[in-house]
């Protein structure tokens, strides 16, 4: 079908005559018309009806379970019934059928009605309000388990041969990740005392073959859990379209119920409890698909949520076997440091007591010499060595040990010095910046004492005006006195958050 959606669309008007199929020659012929053909539709598209579903159509729960039982592809449609009641003894029907439909199809519905019809195990259709209430309850309960004999088309069972797989191999890694923390541990045991033995000197064959190390591609490949929980994911989204469409039924139901009982309003009330009774039958028939539904539901969210837990343990075993691995290491690591740092103490001893016993083998005249012999006496060359050297030895050695002690001291000096300069400096800018200030105030007063002066020489209209113009003139510089002010402020605060920053940088 949809191969034929698309040459219509395209207008491939070859494929027109060259199909011998009733259904493509029915999609050419009217799927551009106006009105447009009303087509069926997929489960993902009637939930996700404003984008394109190919990719979600070919996964469906329904579609991977028929591909992987090896039986014919199926994929969950979604039909519309129109329904007209045109007087008292005329129905109009309209509603898809499946694609090439196949004969003693147990999802045709008009083999359905007719059936339901000729049954003698139900009571005769009387009226145009029995036969509309005969079609709605063969197409709500189409998917009924008690009335398909076809196990190829019971779909909620699909949907919870999916849930049940799931479950188990959910269930399987588990246990595969309860095995690899066991391994791991074993091993981190292992490392640990292969660690303490190899200080010795010793080594144990039988102890290196502990096992593999697959059991850390097991704790962090996360790949089969995170393709387990997008499909336990697409399972409650289509369980959830499912639910929306039964629901959308019930409604439905709901109001053809209504309009029929309007429709037969009269003075015998039996009509009316029939048409009751059939509906509410309907409508148990749709709760109980409702019930199973959430049912299912609940239990892939239950497997949802255990792979969620699965993946927290794997990410923080995963953390703390590599906290409990870096603690091992640093523990080595600083094994090895003790070692260098002896062999640092040993080079710091004889290093000076090599360099004076070499310069004791340079013949020198100068060296004292028994009886005119080339040696030198031991007492001497013992005295010379051992002296010296150890006197440059011992302050190496207490620098070696107060290594850090030393360098902390030199930065806490550095800094304090810094800051020493830094304040100095900030304590001149502050001292010119209230010069200036006490300067502009002088000013300012100034300017106030000679106002009163000028203001007094006229008087009446002329005096008012003048002192208006005046006032204006004398509010003038003192805005600009204190925009100054301010101005001069925020420079002085910026120059001292600059030296701030330059002394902290200079202290780092």
């Amino acid at each position: 079908m949809s191969r034929a959606i698309k040459q219509a669309e395209d207008h491939q008007t070859s494929a027109i005559y060259s199909s011998d199929n009733c259904d493509e020659m029915l999609i050419y012929a009217y799927l551009q018309s106006t009105p447009n053909l009303h087509i069926r539709r997929t489960l993902d598209q009637f939930y996700y009806h404003a984008i394109s579903t190919e990719g979600r159509d070919t996964d469906q729960v329904v579609y991977r379970y028929t591909r992987e039982k090896q039986q014919v592809k199926k994929v969950f449609m979604v039909d519309q019934l129109w329904l007209w009641i045109i007087g008292k003894d005329l129905i109009i029907t309209s509603f898809p059928q499946r694609w090439n439909q196949p004969k003693n199809d147990p999802l045709n519905v008009l083999d359905g009605i007719i059936e339901d019809m000729n049954s003698k195990t139900r009571p005769p259709v009387r009226s145009v309000h029995d036969l509309a209430t005969l079609i709605t309850g063969r197409c709500s309960g189409v998917f009924d388990r008690h009335r398909l004999g076809d196990d190829n088309f019971q779909f909620l069972d699909m949907f919870e041969s999916s849930i049940g797989q799931v479950t188990n191999q959910e269930t399987e890694l588990f246990m595969k990740f309860n095995d690899a923390s066991k391994a791991a541990a074993r091993w981190l045991a292992n490392q640990r005392q292969k660690g303490s033995l190899q200080l010795l000197g010793k080594h144990s064959a039988e102890k290196e073959n502990l096992g593999d190390h697959t059991f850390v591609d097991t704790l962090l490949d996360i790949g089969e859990e995170t393709a387990l929980l997008a499909e336990a994911k697409d399972i409650r989204d289509e369980l959830n379209m499912i639910s929306m469409v039964l629901k959308h039924q019930i409604t439905i139901l709901d109001d053809m119920m209504h309009a029929l009982l309007e429709e037969a309003k009269g003075p015998d009330s039996r009509m009316q409890q029939e048409i009751k009774k059939r509906y509410r039958e309907q409508h148990k028939v749709v709760e109980v698909h409702l019930k199973d539904v959430e049912r299912m539901d609940k239990q892939a969210e239950g497997i949802y949520t255990s792979l969620t837990h699965l993946l927290d343990l794997k990410q923080k075993h995963a953390n703390a076997f590599e906290a409990r691995f870096a603690r091992d290491q640093a523990a080595f690591t600083g094994r090895q440091a003790k070692t260098v740092m002896a062999f640092t103490l040993v080079t710091i001893i004889f290093l000076p007591m090599s360099f004076i016993a070499a310069v004791f083998t340079i013949p020198v005249s100068e060296f004292p010499h028994r009886d005119g012999a080339p040696s030198i006496p031991f007492s001497y060359v013992s005295k010379i060595t051992f002296g010296v050297g150890l006197a440059i030895s011992i302050p190496l050695i207490a620098v070696a040990f107060a290594l850090d002690d030393i360098g902390n001291f030199l930065r806490r000096a550095l800094r304090s010095m810094a800051c020493w300069s830094g304040g100095s400096q900030q304590a001149d800018l502050r001292h010119n910046v209230l010069d200036q200030r006490s300067e502009k105030q002088e000013i300012d007063s100034d300017e106030e004492k000679t106002k009163p002066t000028i203001l007094g020489r006229t008087s009446g209209d002329a005096y008012r005006r003048r002192a208006d113009s005046d006032l204006e003139q004398e509010k003038r510089p003192m805005r600009r006195s204190i925009q100054f002010k301010e101005q001069r402020w925020r420079d002085s605060m910026r120059i001292s958050a600059d030296l701030e920053r330059g002394n902290t940088g200079r202290a780092r």
